[in-house]
């Protein structure tokens, strides 16, 4: 429930600039990212251009 959790947190406040994040938050978000871009991959077959 973390992971989803900072990814929240993450595009709630992606342009308030007023604070810093931890660095767990911001490689909880990288490690989603990447997580997502694999889930993507393997549903396309391994090629970005399968979305299109």
């Amino acid at each position: 429930m973390i992971m989803v959790q900072a990814y929240k947190n993450y595009w709630r406040k992606y342009l308030d600039f007023s604070g810093r994040a931890c660095l767990a938050d911001f490689w909880l978000v990288v490690f989603d990212n990447i997580l997502l871009t694999v889930v993507v991959l393997l549903l396309t077959g391994g090629s970005i251009w399968g979305l299109a």
